[in-house]
């Protein structure tokens, strides 16, 4: 499996493989050693993108697809090193059809906290979520990510 990720605000797209299994967490690296972290899917850490999310609390993919009301929170660290956290209260609604993905569910998640607010998307096909775009950071902006054979 090879897991593709855009990285608009970077213009990047990086092709990943599985470095690691962890249970549900799943750590794809790219033969450079950029990684990305997901929890069935949902995204929980970064590794060498930039300004890196150091660890998140993040819902299950069980929950977005209940479409019930939930929280995250989002780590990372300043560049003197030092952590932050950001807090968001999210509602999750249906999304409109992606010509691309015709036979897919679409989700949206909008979170809203103090620091402002994100949009995340989630594509599932007989219950598995074959694409996102996922907010990472500031720094790093959104992650675009779709699963695949290689």
């Amino acid at each position: 499996p090879v897991l593709v990720a855009s990285l608009p605000s970077q213009g990047r797209v990086l092709q990943l493989h599985i470095l690691d299994r962890d249970g549900p967490v799943t750590t794809w690296a790219t033969a450079d050693g950029l990684q990305i972290m997901l929890r069935d899917g949902m995204l929980t850490q970064t590794r060498g993108l930039g300004m890196d999310m150091m660890s998140a609390t993040v819902p299950s993919l069980a929950q977005i697809t209940s479409m019930k009301g939930h929280n995250r929170s989002h780590h990372y660290l300043e560049g003197s090193d030092e952590p932050f956290r950001r807090d968001y209260s999210c509602v999750v609604e249906a999304g409109a059809t992606d010509k691309d993905l015709p036979n897919a569910r679409h989700l949206v998640e909008t979170c809203t906290g103090p620091a402002g607010f994100i949009t995340n998307h989630y594509w599932l096909q007989a219950g598995h979520l074959v694409k996102s775009k996922q907010w990472v950071s500031q720094g790093v902006g959104f992650a675009i990510m779709a699963t695949g054979q290689q």
